[in-house]
């Protein structure tokens, strides 16, 4: 007999997304892209804290997900509205939280994925490429990953090593 809660008995978004055996780190997506712990995550999905930097009214996150079978990561970006407070309107989590159990459910008996159930959902964005660029460089960071193959050359021409005319 397993311990492993199912889809349906899970009641926050932590749960539901490491139930499935992976890390997850979160980061903050809106007015500056910063590392959220997982400590003050779970504080703000039980109303405990308020947002620590909401803009206009919502808590606009990445949620990475590491150690998957593929182990590719997944990153989902969610924008999850917030009450007058700063804090977490859970009708709209706990709604999002049933939507993906319900996807989670249906995967276990047919062809379908996650994916698909993040397509029309109303609390996913995606953000813009000058945001997405620095998001990719900290989870770079975060995850120890090699710098890009064009790093050493960009480094040389903005330190004037390679010459302007480079």
């Amino acid at each position: 007999m397993s311990n492993t809660p199912k889809p349906d008995q899970l009641s926050t978004l932590t749960e539901l997304l490491e139930a499935t055996g992976s890390k997850l780190r979160l980061y903050d997506m809106g007015r500056r892209i910063q590392r959220v712990s997982r400590q003050q995550f779970i504080k703000f999905e039980r109303y405990e804290i308020a947002w620590p930097a909401p803009l206009a009214r919502h808590a606009w996150l990445a949620l990475l997900q590491t150690g998957s079978e593929n182990n590719e990561p997944v990153i989902w970006f969610l924008k999850l509205p917030l009450d007058e407070q700063g804090k977490l309107v859970q009708a709209a989590r706990d709604y999002f939280v049933q939507r993906l159990a319900e996807v989670w459910a249906l995967n276990k008996t047919q062809d379908s994925n996650v994916p698909d159930a993040l397509k029309d959902n109303p609390f996913v964005f995606k953000p813009r490429e000058e945001r997405m660029a620095v998001f990719h460089a900290k989870i770079s960071a975060d995850l120890k990953q090699p710098a890009s193959n064009f790093y050493a050359h960009a480094k040389e021409y903005f330190s004037g090593e390679a010459g302007w005319e480079q």
